[in-house]
């Protein structure tokens, strides 16, 4: 956990507390650096998840999440992150799983582009599909 400033510090020492309370191993970063150094040292030692906390969180009651490489998965509910840590955990996941519905979601926009390419002659602007057929023209002002 990296607590963004001094203040946040107590809110990062409840979280893990309560991450510890239910069987996961947690560590706050309580040194002086700045936040980004925190991360980088997180990023560098390996840890799957850097949960970032701030006052926004310790309002909201939530964490902000990242992981090892970089990937910002947002603010997310306590609660909602042990939900997906458990999962992780059953299934041995070597994946993380925060996004799955997102990645589902582009998943499927792409398997409906990939089934439907278009073509857009830049110099006519004509879109032609799959089978050549001409679809529009572009209008010029």
């Amino acid at each position: 956990l990296v607590p963004i400033s001094g203040a946040s510090r107590g809110y990062a020492l409840e979280v893990r507390k309560k991450l510890h309370s239910a069987g996961f191993h947690a560590q706050v970063d309580e040194t002086d650096r700045k936040m980004q150094k925190k991360v980088r040292e997180a990023q560098l030692e390996q840890w799957n998840y850097i949960l970032v906390v701030g006052d926004g969180e310790q309002t909201n009651g939530t964490v902000n999440i990242r992981t090892r490489d970089n990937v910002v998965h947002g603010e997310h509910a306590l609660i909602d992150l042990m939900a997906v840590l458990e999962t992780e955990r059953k299934t041995k996941s070597l994946t993380c799983m925060f996004g799955v519905e997102k990645s589902a979601a582009a998943a499927a926009a792409s398997a409906t582009v990939a089934n439907n390419p278009t073509h857009t002659n830049r110099t006519t602007g004509t879109r032609t599909d799959t089978k050549g057929t001409a679809t529009t023209k572009r209008s010029t002002v």
